[in-house]
This record gives structure tokens, C-alpha cells and sequence, in this order.
């Protein structure tokens, strides 16, 4: 799922610069990316804590759904999911979440609810994995929470690249803590 993600990123991108570069968008057509190599430094404070905070809150259900915590391998396995998400959320978050607080979160809510439907249609047409229908309900879920997150941080800083690094931060938690995966060292 992260793959497709961040490949999805990378189409977006580059068919905004071919269209820019072509002339048949001008640049103003699409929204600008927040400008990544100078703000992420001070958002990743924030997106720690706040990753920090959701960890905190959520990690009662740990019980519950087992293995919520990250084992070992799997807190290896986290920051290297949450880089593949971070190209996604933040072409998400720099296209959608702008202007207004209630306008960025309906733009951000219809955009997630696309993600939604393009991955369920695509596990059902068999061009994305089948598992994607049993885990389109989660993510759902696990979007409405990071929505909830993400509006307030919005409507106190407007820092979208903070809120890019935490969903990517949260999204690799989540993923990481369910992906079966096993070690073996040696033969």
C-alpha cells in the first residue's frame, strides 16, 4: 500500500511539471508544494510529538488489537515506511489542505475518501492486491483520526508539511505493526 502510495505521489508530480513545462497548465493551474527542504526541520518536532501524543492515546487498545506496540523489528521497519508515505502525504497535504480551515478539510476529506474508492475499485478490478478490500474499512477509520489531528493542527499553524510527516509517521506505524514479517539470519 505505501508503494502504490508514494507511486501515485511520483505520477502527480510529474504530470503537473510535463503539463507546467508544455504550457498546458499554467503554474498557478495546480497549487504549489509546500517548500519541503526548509520546513521540514521545525515540523519534525511537531510531528513527533504529535505522533508521540496518538501513540499515547491509542496505545490503551494495545491489549485489544494485538501487537499494537512495535516489536523491535517492527520499530526498524516503521521510519522506513513512514519514508515511503512522506512523497503521498505531502504532495496530499501541499494540493489539498490550503485556504480557509473548514475548506482545507473538505478538500483533504474528499481527497482521502478518492483514495479510498480508487483502492477499493482497483482490489475488486484486480489490479491492485485483493487485500485491499479488507483493509480499505481500516484505513478509513484510520483516516478519520489522522483528519481529526490534522484539522486542528492546520487551523493553529498551517504547517502542512508538519502534517504531512505525521500522517506518514502514523500511516508507517500502523502498517508496520500489521505487515507480516519474519527475520531469519542465517540458513
Amino acid at each position: 500500500m505505501a508503494g502504490y502510495l508514494s507511486l501515485a505521489a511520483g505520477l502527480i508530480l510529474v504530470t503537473r511539471h510535463v503539463a507546467v513545462r508544455a504550457g498546458t497548465l499554467g503554474v498557478g493551474s495546480w497549487p504549489a508544494l509546500a517548500d519541503f527542504r526548509t520546513a521540514w526541520r521545525p515540523a519534525l518536532g511537531s510531528a513527533a510529538l504529535g505522533t508521540l501524543g496518538v501513540f499515547l492515546l491509542l496505545n490503551p487498545l494495545a491489549p485489544v488489537f494485538h501487537r499494537f506496540v512495535p516489536t523491535p523489528e517492527r520499530m526498524i521497519l516503521l521510519p522506513a515506511v513512514a519514508a515511503v508515505l512522506l512523497p503521498f502525504t505531502f504532495v496530499f497535504h501541499s494540493f489539498l489542505r490550503r485556504g480557509p480551515t473548514a475548506r482545507a478539510t473538505l478538500s483533504s476529506v474528499a481527497g482521502r475518501i478518492l483514495v479510498l474508492v480508487v483502492m477499493q475499485v482497483g482490489a475488486v478490478a484486480g489490479v491492485l492486491p485483493g487485500v485491499l478490500v479488507v483493509i480499505v474499512p481500516v484505513l478509513a477509520l484510520i483516516f478519520v483520526l489522522v483528519e481529526i489531528v490534522a484539522s486542528a493542527m492546520y487551523s493553529t499553524s498551517r504547517n502542512v508539511v508538519a502534517i504531512a510527516l505525521l500522517e506518514a509517521l502514523w500511516l508507517g506505524w500502523m502498517i508496520s505493526v500489521t505487515v507480516p514479517i519474519t527475520l531469519s539470519f542465517g540458513g
